[in-house]
């Protein structure tokens, strides 16, 4: 199935967008169509997660387009030593760095985003209180 190291960092980059994109849709849909922020999932750690994950697969995105350029760079301007240097195995090795790495530098968004509720009173006689359950980084 993936037959070059080029096949095996695209399909990487495509699961990071895609899960990236599930992710994001998550926290934004409920915005879009109630019109104001609220945040979707009200259990305790939901917030700290689907942002942990967020960064993941967002940075993991990122990585891979610069491990495909660097794969391309070398393709072009070293292209008798490419075969050597652009093995499946390296790219496997290249990878599993790339996920180490977004893995940990992430973390900090599981300690430090928190789910808050608010009530905002939106009129002067105090009928109109609204909710509100946002995700913050304080």
């Amino acid at each position: 199935m993936c037959k070059s190291a080029m096949n095996l960092m695209l399909i990487n980059l495509a699961l990071a967008d895609l899960f990236n994109l599930a992710l994001t849709s998550l926290e934004w849909a409920p915005t879009l169509w109630i019109g104001r922020p609220h945040w979707p999932i009200n259990w305790r750690w939901g917030c700290p997660l689907i942002r942990y994950f967020e960064c993941v697969f967002l940075f993991a995105s990122i990585l891979s387009q610069l491990i495909v350029c660097i794969e391309r760079f070398i393709a072009i301007c070293y292209p008798l030593q490419a075969r050597r240097l652009c093995s499946n195995k390296k790219a496997i090795y290249s990878l599993i760095i790339i996920w180490i790495f977004v893995l940990l530098f992430s973390l900090p968004n599981i300690l430090f985003n928190r789910r808050i509720n608010l009530f905002i009173n939106l009129s002067e006689n105090n009928n109109n209180n609204e909710h509100l359950t946002i995700c913050i980084n304080p």
